[in-house]
């Protein structure tokens, strides 16, 4: 946030291994977004709610600005989470297709019903994963779900040239959400989050363009072997804690 009047939210966190700078798992995959305007002062908004010290901006509406929203949680939230709401609303009303690039998987109840129905109506619903680990644990659990997912028509794939730590979605040629949410419980429901809504078109072919370009360079997920299968139910046990 900067000065109230420019804001940017995504995956990208303060650390060398984000800008490229060190190379840990190879090419380190991100998104995020730049707004200005009211998106921004609502943004402004929220840190100064969480920094009691701080002014609140004012919001104004500038003429000529693109639909959007900025959702956001608190970790206090655990009822009521807009991140997890906006999630499934997109991908159930999405009429053509719906392509997510997530670094960890691990979804509830609910945004799995969401994907397989949209996947077993007939559209296009695509996941992409990271293929390198940061943690073993955690991709164990996300190859787990993966392939639930897989079952139901989803299509899934993994990022090869590197760890992919980008948080989007975009469907039908217009609808965005570029966040700091993973698809896993503790980003939906325990982690303060947020992210931006938006429909616009030119933001919306870009996401998709790079979304196609890594799926054409991505791999299958691979069959789990009894080993896996075995490993796989034990942490998910614990894929809340994880």
């Amino acid at each position: 946030m900067i000065d109230g009047e420019i804001a940017y939210t995504g995956g990208i966190n303060l650390a060398d291994e984000y800008i490229g700078e060190t190379i840990r798992f190879g090419h380190w995959k991100d998104t995020a977004v730049r707004v200005t305007g009211a998106p921004a002062a609502e943004f402004a908004k929220l840190i100064a709610e969480e920094m009691k010290d701080c002014k609140v901006p004012e919001i104004t509406e500038n003429e000529g600005e693109i639909p959007c929203a900025v959702i956001a949680d608190r970790a206090a939230d655990s009822m009521h989470r807009a991140g997890l709401s906006a999630l499934c609303l997109l991908v159930s009303a999405a009429e053509d297709y719906v392509y997510l690039n997530t670094p960890y998987l691990a979804p509830d109840a609910g945004l799995i019903a969401a994907l397989s129905s949209a996947a077993i109506a007939g559209k296009d619903v695509r996941i992409m994963i990271p293929h390198i680990p940061d943690k073993k644990m955690t991709f164990e659990i996300t190859r787990s779900y993966a392939r639930e997912l897989i079952d139901s028509g989803v299509q899934i794939r993994e990022y090869t040239a590197g760890f992919l730590h980008a948080k989007s979605v975009v469907a039908d040629g217009k609808h965005c959400f570029v966040s700091t949410y993973n698809l896993d419980f503790r980003s939906l429901y325990l982690q303060a989050e947020c992210g931006l809504y938006a429909e616009d078109d030119n933001l919306a072919e870009n996401l998709k363009r790079d979304f196609l370009t890594a799926w054409e360079a991505g791999t299958p997920v691979k069959n789990a072997s009894p080993f896996e299968h075995g490993l796989s139910a034990l942490l998910r046990l614990f894929a809340p804690l994880i």
